[in-house]
């Protein structure tokens, strides 16, 4: 990914491109950083079950069952954002 790719994965474009809450978009930005979800929870302090409960309500928001799939879900939307193909911020 380029960097203009990289300056689009923040996680108010992320709130704003899959309609989440601000939680919800924090936990997918850092799970799109390759943190693991304890580790999200830690940082974060939170407790994982919380931020267990953010990763189900993205699978659930974005049509995805897996973190590789969201991940791979999310970078793509904002890859075809990059290009114009979507809605800007």
């Amino acid at each position: 990914m380029n960097n203009m790719a990289y300056e689009l994965l923040t996680a108010d474009n992320i709130q704003y491109q899959f309609d989440l809450s601000k939680a919800e978009a924090s936990v997918c930005y850092q799970l799109c950083l390759g943190l693991s979800v304890e580790a999200i929870a830690a940082q974060s302090n939170r407790e994982l079950c919380t931020v267990r409960s953010h990763v189900k309500a993205l699978f659930r928001k974005t049509d995805t069952r897996r973190q590789g799939e969201l991940v791979a879900r999310v970078m793509g939307h904002l890859l075809a954002q990059q290009q114009g193909l979507l809605r800007a911020v």
